[in-house]
């Protein structure tokens, strides 16, 4: 937790043997997996566990990603995210009254944002290199639209 409230990405080992983890023990189950590999070291031990794989990718200006991760509201046992339109301040789904993640403050997010730029688009272009499916999508639109169309895209597999 403190790694992730500086703004700081969790080690590799970490991530690596979580995902591990979840892949041995659910086999032949489609998953879907938010942002796991974020560095070349990552990509190095994590892409072997997950063999051939889709990415989404999401093009979102700047200041539009620093804003909507400002505003957002997390159901603290879930990790359901809540955008700044979100009407009411618990989760319909649990009842869970919704915080806000301690590292979603400027300086964090500015962090991750120039780590993410310097590491993790490199990646992707190796990912397209080596024949891994990468759909595009522009997520300057309402989250709504976004959404709609990433489920649309997973819907095909």
């Amino acid at each position: 937790n403190e790694i992730i409230v500086a703004g700081n990405y969790v080690p590799s080992e970490y991530i690596r043997d979580t995902i591990w983890h979840f892949v041995n023990t659910h086999q032949n189950i489609p998953v879907l997996f938010d942002g796991p590999i974020r560095s070349h070291e990552q990509d190095e031990v994590i892409r072997p566990i997950l063999g051939k794989f889709v990415v989404i990718e999401l093009e979102l200006e700047k200041d539009l990603a620093i804003e909507r991760l400002l505003h957002r509201r997390i159901d603290p046992e879930t990790g359901e995210t809540f955008p700044e339109n979100f009407q009411g301040n618990v989760n319909p789904k649990t009842g869970n009254t919704l915080t806000t993640r301690e590292d979603d403050n400027r300086e964090a997010i500015e962090k991750r944002i120039s780590w993410s730029l310097s590491e993790s688009l490199p990646i992707i272009e190796k990912w397209k290199n080596d024949n891994h499916i990468v759909h595009k999508i522009n997520a300057n639109q309402p989250i709504e639209k976004v959404f709609e169309e990433i489920s649309n895209f997973i819907l095909k597999f």
